[in-house]
């Protein structure tokens, strides 16, 4: 159980932040109420669908507010009670105004080890930078972007084959757990927040909002960066491209044998080029080095290997 009676109150609409909200609740945190954002149309039906984490506070008998601008969140916040808030992948910068109403402070939940990667893609960005460390900070919001002093910081080491579905559990639900150990220490003052410029471990990095294009596969870079790309966006926007005149999305690869400039010895050609390897798997020839594709969904179709690709397609 929480060792302290201070009421909470919750901000969260991503799938990351429903481990925080299950883990707070199971501690026995009392939530005065959680803010996420309206319901919207999603999927191919585009059916109104609440965001999980309201689903999860309602299965627990919690309030739910979902203000749909800055001006209903300012409304909204006036008559609560709470002095200090948790914030989770919300999706919504927060105005000075709304920080204010909240004496005790508002603590956010931040996947990299600040000061790097402040902003909305600090996973993909760690996958797609090829890093072979991540972590998480517990700080307290300021009116900056991912600015504010740090109150716990701690590193998780990576293996270099994450994709970011998998990077992304991992650390919502490690973060869930450091979140629920320490907020206790936070309301209670034991645990003081440092200021981000005593970190110099990691430079100061800006991650910007991922958008549709960003999944467009770029040939003329190295296998080993297309790779990356293709981890780091699986699920969405996903790594796009066309083989043999066909839209297709790469699911799963890896970077081929052959790291030779422009192409790959026997096979050469530019970047981009398709071809069967010796070993009869789909291979494209990139700016340096051959991307092996694994899985790949064509679109209309279900994902398939890139054996079976190649079954119905003569390059």
């Amino acid at each position: 159980m929480a060792s302290t009676a201070a009421s909470i109150v919750f901000f969260g609409t991503d799938v990351f932040s429903i481990p925080s909200l299950q883990a707070l609740v199971d501690a026995g945190y009392p939530i005065e109420a959680v803010i996420t954002k309206p319901d919207a149309r999603v999927g191919r039906g585009r059916e109104v669908t609440p965001p999980q984490v309201k689903q999860l506070a309602q299965s627990h008998g919690i309030r739910v507010l979902q203000p749909s601008n800055s001006a209903e969140l300012f409304e909204v916040t006036s008559n609560l009670k709470s002095v200090y808030g948790v914030v989770v992948a919300y999706g919504r910068i927060i105005a000075p105004a709304v920080l204010e109403r909240f004496s005790g402070g508002l603590i956010n939940l931040h996947p990299s080890l600040l000061p790097k990667y402040r902003g909305p893609a600090p996973i993909e960005s760690t996958i797609l930078n090829g890093d072979k460390m991540t972590g998480i900070c517990i700080m307290k919001l300021d009116a900056g972007m991912d600015t504010g002093p740090v109150f716990v910081r701690e590193a998780v080491p990576l293996t270099g084959v994450e994709t970011r579905p998998a990077l992304h559990d991992h650390l919502a639900s490690y973060g869930a757990n450091l979140l629920a150990g320490s907020l206790a220490d936070i309301i209670g003052g034991e645990l003081t927040p440092v200021p981000q410029s005593a970190f110099t471990d990691e430079p100061v990095s800006v991650t910007k909002l991922i958008t549709k294009s960003d999944g467009i596969v770029d040939w003329i870079k190295p296998a080993v960066a297309i790779e990356r790309h293709v981890r780091a966006y699986l699920g969405w926007p996903g790594s796009k491209t066309m083989i043999d005149g066909i839209d297709v999305t790469i699911t799963a690869a890896r970077t081929g044998d052959s790291l030779s400039l422009m192409g790959t010895g026997e096979t050469g050609g530019q970047p981009g080029t398709p071809f069967k390897t010796a070993t009869g798997e789909l291979a494209v020839i990139t700016g340096y080095g051959e991307l092996i594709i694994e899985r790949l969904k064509p679109a209309g179709k279900n994902e398939m290997t890139g054996q079976a690709f190649l079954a119905g397609h003569k390059l």
